[in-house]
This record gives structure tokens, C-alpha cells and sequence, in this order.
């Protein structure tokens, strides 16, 4: 059975604020599996692998190159994808889990819900195993211009920073895989309650003596670029 919640959430005044407990625990993330997909082919899915990584972007690129061109993918995402994970890492682990399985960018809506009550509307899906889903019920993509322009500005930074899509970009006869992604399935305890989250990782970054080179690099592109 599915339920629908729209959360009515007041925000405490202030000396309602100095009544309640302020510090919340929220532990370090624990990784527990990974998973690789491709929007709009449910048979590219398969755990494990690694984000692409992280390469420095040359000075000057336009973010909105192909932006009138661009089709948005259907977004067909699942917390099934997240569960399907961790049922072929630890098959034990959700048949004792009573928590939340959610998205990590779920969370940003929900805690955001105090302040933004019109926005989304939260799924709340109890299951048998005893955990329960927390979804944001999907909304038609935005058909303002600047909220598309962002949107796609986001994705094309992922795309020029990153090894995998360079490489593609090097090579016209790969295919573009604008649309793939890699995720993590992490535990984290905030406050009284335990979560596994799916996030989405774009690339990793180098060692820290690399990226300060890099940084180094970047500034001095910009400085002769100033001058």
C-alpha cells in the first residue's frame, strides 16, 4: 500500500529555538555498494565500477554550447536501482534494516520542506522487509528558459570535466553517454535514525598535491588571461 504525505511543518520562532535540543547527530557516511546506469535503458545497470575522473577544464568554455539542440532525458530514476544494489552486495542487509532508503538529493527537498511547503510532495512507501521509502513524487520539467539554461549548464560542466566524456568527445565514433551515471549507496544515522542514500557521483578528484597544481595552473591561466 502507498501513502501519500504533504508534511505540514511549522518553523519554530526563536525563543521556541532555545527550548530544543540544537545539536543533531549525523554520522560520517558508510559506503556499502556502488552502481552504474544509463537513463531510459534499464538493462545498462550493473553495480560496481567507478566514476569517471576529474580533469581540469580549459579556461573559456562555454557552458551553454548545444543548449538549444539538447533534449532532456526522460528521468526514469528508481529507488529500486538503489535496493537492487545492495540486495546483490548484502543480501542480508535490507531484510534487517528498519529505516529510511532514500536519494540523497530526496533529502535536500524534504529537509527544505518547512520553507518551501508548495515544492514537492513527499511518497512515504512502507515496506514488508520493515524499511520505508522515501520519494519525491516526480513534476514536469521546468519550461523556463533560465531554469532549463541552469539545468543544462550543470551537466555540461560535469561533461567537460570529466576523463570518460573527454575521451568520447576525442572520439566521434563512441557513443555519447551524456546520460550515464554512477552512484554510491551509503549508511549515514542522522539524529535517531538510520538511512541508506543513493547519491550520484560525478567524478573523483586527484590526489591533493595534484588538484593544488592544478589550482595553481587555473589561476595563472586567469591572470594572463587579465592582463
Amino acid at each position: 500500500v502507498e501513502y501519500k504525505l504533504v508534511a505540514q511543518l511549522r518553523v519554530p520562532r526563536r525563543h521556541e529555538l532555545s527550548k530544543l535540543e540544537r545539536n543533531v547527530r549525523f554520522s560520517e557516511p558508510k559506503h556499502l555498494a556502488s552502481f552504474s546506469r544509463t537513463k531510459g535503458d534499464p538493462s545498462s545497470f550493473k553495480t560496481g565500477g567507478n566514476p569517471p575522473a576529474y580533469v581540469e577544464p580549459k579556461v573559456g568554455v562555454s557552458l551553454l554550447e548545444g543548449f538549444e539542440s539538447h533534449k532532456e532525458a526522460v528521468d526514469d530514476s528508481t529507488l529500486d536501482f538503489v535496493t537492487d544494489a545492495l540486495n546483490k552486495t548484502n543480501t542480508a542487509l535490507l531484510s534487517n534494516f528498519k529505516g529510511f532508503v532514500s536519494y540523497r538529493n530526496n533529502m535536500n527537498k524534504i529537509l527544505a520542506t518547512p520553507y518551501l511547503r508548495n515544492e514537492y510532495c513527499i511518497e512515504v512507501v512502507p515496506t514488508q522487509g520493515g524499511y520505508t521509502r522515501l520519494e519525491i513524487v516526480k513534476t514536469p520539467d521546468p519550461t523556463d528558459v533560465r531554469q532549463r539554461q541552469f539545468m543544462y549548464m550543470g551537466r555540461r560542466f560535469e561533461k567537460i570535466c570529466t576523463e570518460t566524456h573527454q575521451d568520447q568527445h576525442n572520439d566521434s565514433s563512441q557513443k555519447d553517454n551524456d546520460n550515464t551515471e554512477h552512484c554510491v549507496v551509503v549508511k549515514i544515522n542522522l539524529g535517531d535514525h538510520s538511512m541508506l542514500l543513493g547519491a550520484e557521483i560525478d567524478c573523483t578528484m586527484p590526489p591533493q598535491p595534484q588538484r593544488a597544481q592544478q589550482q595553481q595552473n587555473f589561476t595563472k591561466q586567469q591572470q594572463q588571461q587579465q592582463q
